[in-house]
């Protein structure tokens, strides 16, 4: 104890003195100057020192458990905690999701994490895909199309990056109206993904169908919450002026086989929130 006393009084004495305060250097150049151990020739003073300057330890339990009211008198407050197991996210706590340094900003109330942000790079999280296996005649706009549905579900805390390619045969024997798909993102339709088309004059052939094939190949980037996100996205058939059209296929086999079958992929990256 006297021990801790003496060195108390010399650090307030420095303090009296120069307005600044050194440990381990008798030249202090800011308010609280924190050197290595050096010898006089400015070379380490030996090779086993611990480096390092440490703010209060705790675990968010503690801070959860703690009573102290901080405010402006506190802001800049810095503390380092070493487990989030316990204790609650809520309130000055909201960001305290993992282990770190957070500083106490007054402005917000919030305790905020301090790290330097460090741009992670997309990886590849899963394909989903889908390929057609029968023709589905519409008779009205907007009518789901068979199989054409995926609900996408993005973790907490992170970026995603949903790229949706797909490719939907469609043909008709009207010689009228337009055509094409609409690309939904939940109840919405995500407009750069949808495709519509005038539907083409028969040639002089005597063919009986007008046959396109309707593509888009879009990226849609969703930002992190702190909660999970769960998205879906699915493909509508679009009439206009046009009592019916068949999409997806003309049949498994026979005439017409070579229209192809519908088909679309999803594929999923995810990156830590930005």
């Amino acid at each position: 104890m006297k021990k801790k006393a003496i060195i108390l009084l010399i650090i307030i004495f420095s303090h009296n003195v120069f307005s600044q305060v050194g440990i381990n250097i008798t030249n202090p150049k800011s308010t609280l100057d924190v050197s290595a151990k050096r010898n006089s020739d400015g070379t380490l003073n030996g090779n086993s020192q611990i480096f390092g300057l440490q703010a209060p330890r705790i675990t968010r339990l503690e801070l959860t458990n703690n009573t102290t009211n901080y405010g402006t008198d506190q802001n800049g407050s810095l503390i380092y905690i070493t487990d989030v197991s316990g204790g609650t996210a809520t309130g000055e706590r909201e960001f305290i999701t993992s282990i770190g340094y957070y500083y106490f900003d007054a402005s917000t109330d919030r305790w905020v994490r301090f790290v330097t942000k460090i741009p992670s790079n997309w990886e590849l999280d899963n394909i989903y895909d889908y390929e057609a296996t029968a023709a589905q005649d519409i008779t009205n706009s907007e009518t789901d199309l068979t199989g054409f549905s995926k609900a996408i579900t993005i973790p907490a805390n992170k970026d995603a990056k949903i790229v949706i390619s797909y490719s939907m045969p469609v043909g008709t024997t009207i010689n009228a109206g337009y055509y094409g798909v609409t690309l939904m993102k939940g109840n919405n339709e995500f407009i750069a993904g949808s495709r519509k088309y005038t539907n083409i004059q028969f040639p002089t052939t005597g063919a009986s169908w007008a046959m396109v094939t309707v593509s888009a190949t879009v990226s849609d980037n969703i930002v992190g919450t702190t909660a999970s996100q769960t998205i879906t996205y699915s493909l509508k058939a679009y009439l206009e002026n046009l009592s019916n059209a068949r999409f997806a296929m003309y049949a498994n086999q026979g005439a017409n086989f070579n229209w192809g079958h519908g088909y679309w992929s999803i594929i999923v990256y995810l990156r830590d929130k930005q």
